[in-house]
């Protein structure tokens, strides 16, 4: 069996981890809300295999570098709970977000070029209190997409990851 949760994946969802931790304040109290703002940005992900459709997708990307993180979903609640788009005909539409610090998702309209790891899910959402079996339900479509954002709106094309390179033995 494929292991699928490798490297690669844990750095994807460091982001969504990032946002869930985002739920408890200073203390380590949960209760706390994190601020979701409204976006304009816009992440279209193309040729993602057919098998595919009707299943959820989610996108992070990090530049380190720069310390940007972008987050892309079809929503994220104040509460932490992140829901999926839906894949359909191939292709999906997701809102982009900036995480600009430990507490706040703000409108991105950046011009940047970077790699979005994306992960198809078999569930619509991830909740703030979830534990490591939500990641059973992780798809084995997981890919990259290199996108180029013009004023925050960006496309890429769907490249899945070849898991044949990380199998035990």
């Amino acid at each position: 069996m494929k292991n699928i949760l490798k490297f690669n994946v844990v750095i994807t969802i460091i982001a969504v981890v990032l946002i869930s931790l985002t739920a408890c304040n200073d203390s380590g109290n949960s209760g706390s809300f994190i601020l979701v703002g409204s976006t304009s940005g816009s992440l279209t992900i193309n040729n993602i295999p057919a098998e595919y459709n009707g299943k959820w997708a989610y996108a992070s990307a990090m530049d380190l570098e720069n310390g940007l993180i972008l987050v892309a979903a079809a929503n994220v609640n104040s509460s932490g709970t992140t829901t999926f788009e839906k894949i359909s005909n191939s292709s999906v539409t997701l809102k982009v977000w900036e995480n600009n610090t430990r507490s706040s998702l703000i409108n991105y309209n950046g011009n940047d070029t970077l790699e979005f790891m994306f992960l198809i899910f078999n569930k619509s959402f991830l909740p703030r209190d979830y534990d490591l079996t939500y990641y059973d339900d992780i798809s084995e479509g997981d890919g990259w997409a290199l996108v180029t954002f013009v004023n925050g709106v960006g496309t890429g094309v769907y490249v899945q990851y070849s898991w044949e390179l990380y199998e035990d033995e």
